[in-house]
């Protein structure tokens, strides 16, 4: 197994970090919490070089939450990007290399 840190940049209202598939992934997402805040939508994309990103996963603003682990199934190769509506203070995932 690999584990690998992922950081998260702001990109308008946007915070997006990004990742070549080594196959079956686990994802662990730790993201900021303020009091009587609602977290925003999260989102999980996958696509070829050259190619739209295809949303594979998605959270909404009310389903979603400050910590959430989840498992992305897409081949190796595969890119596959990560968006937040919230700002996230850390991201690690885990391969099976």
């Amino acid at each position: 197994m690999a584990k690998q840190s992922l950081e998260f940049i702001q990109d308008g209202r946007y915070h997006k970090a990004s990742f070549v598939s080594a196959g079956t992934t686990v994802v662990q997402v730790h993201r900021d919490y303020e009091p009587n805040d609602i977290f925003g939508s999260l989102g999980v994309y996958a696509y070829l070089d050259g190619m739209p990103p295809v949303r594979i996963h998605y959270w909404t603003k009310y389903s979603g939450s400050n910590d959430m682990i989840f498992q992305v199934d897409v081949p190796a190769g595969v890119n596959v990007e990560i968006v937040s509506d919230y700002p996230v203070s850390s991201c690690n995932i885990l391969t099976e290399e």
